[in-house]
């Protein structure tokens, strides 16, 4: 994978529950990416030479597997006693619309593509391929929980966002209105 720049292994074996949620987004923003998105040309590669290369993927998801359970795991502790889910550099989903859309001249035009499961990893390598036209990735925090009802609808221009169970069932609200995605 050529393309992709390594990884520090030390800033991966240094991980500890001492870690701020802030330091560990930033991580993972500035490197940890990287792993999800070598991992993932990996896993594509796999298809078309599954019988070549089975004891490499062994071991590359045993690093992989290894990698995720401690990111997780601190990124979990570093949540126990979380008091806001908001970050002060980096905005909420929510501030996607007002933050991107909003503020274009009227006569600009924009297409938004909502794409699900558009990870920050697939996000930098779209970056990449789009280099000429000098694209611009910018994070923002998903709403928990990190679902596609949530997360969709969260994108979309609101003044009001709600979250309702009816009769068991959860639904999405937006501006009042329940949304299926």
């Amino acid at each position: 994978f050529p393309h992709i720049p390594p990884v520090s292994i030390v800033s991966i074996e240094n991980l500890s529950p001492t870690i701020t949620k802030e330091d560990l987004i930033k991580l993972y923003i500035a490197e940890f990416w990287k792993i999800d998105m070598a991992y993932r040309e990996f896993a594509s590669l796999l298809i078309d030479n599954q019988h070549k290369i089975e004891d490499i993927q062994y071991l590359v998801d045993k690093y992989y597997e290894s990698f995720l359970e401690k990111v997780n795991r601190v990124f979990s502790e570093t949540q126990m006693h979380l008091v806001s889910w908001a970050e002060k550099d980096i905005p909420l989903q929510t501030s996607f619309w007002n933050d991107i859309i909003k503020p274009l001249p009227k006569e600009q035009q924009a297409a938004v593509i909502i794409v699900d499961a558009f990870r920050y990893e697939l996000a930098k390598e779209l970056e990449q391929k789009l280099a000429e036209l000098k694209p611009n990735v910018k994070p923002y925090i998903s709403l928990l929980p990190s679902i596609t009802e949530v997360g969709m609808a969260a994108l979309l221009p609101h003044d009001k966002l709600e979250f309702v169970d009816s009769k068991g069932q959860f639904n999405v609200k937006l501006n009042n209105m329940v949304i299926n995605t």
